[in-house]
């Protein structure tokens, strides 16, 4: 009986253990703005929630992967200009990929990840 409970909570909250796992791949900017470079990307994704590293850095957006596919993370931060910097990731999970589009307030990136 044991085994049954975390089974029923994990299809409780909607989480699939097929959405957990590590993307990596590319950013290209779309459309192609001068400043915004093709880049490399990585995607974590575990139980439901997910850390997307843009160009490989150490700035991380947090957010979720939702059971019907739909990936989605943001980071505001604060610009140099005192303003507010929002970062946001839109995407979709399909098979072993991930696409969409990664947004900064100055570029927009397609975004093509793989399984890893």
């Amino acid at each position: 009986m044991r085994a049954i409970v975390p089974l029923i909570l994990l299809t409780a909250c909607g989480v699939s253990a097929a959405s957990d796992g590590r993307w990596l791949g590319t950013m290209t900017p779309d459309p192609a703005t001068p400043g915004c470079e093709t880049g490399r990307a990585s995607l974590v994704a575990t139980h439901g929630t997910v850390l997307f590293t843009p160009n490989e850095g150490t700035l991380m957006l947090q957010g979720a992967a939702a059971p019907d596919g739909l990936v989605t993370a943001v980071r505001t931060t604060t610009g140099a200009d005192k303003k507010p910097y929002a970062l946001r990731l839109a995407a979709r999970l399909d098979g072993d990929r991930i696409t969409g589009t990664y947004a900064t307030p100055r570029c927009s990136y397609a975004v093509t990840l793989r399984r890893a």
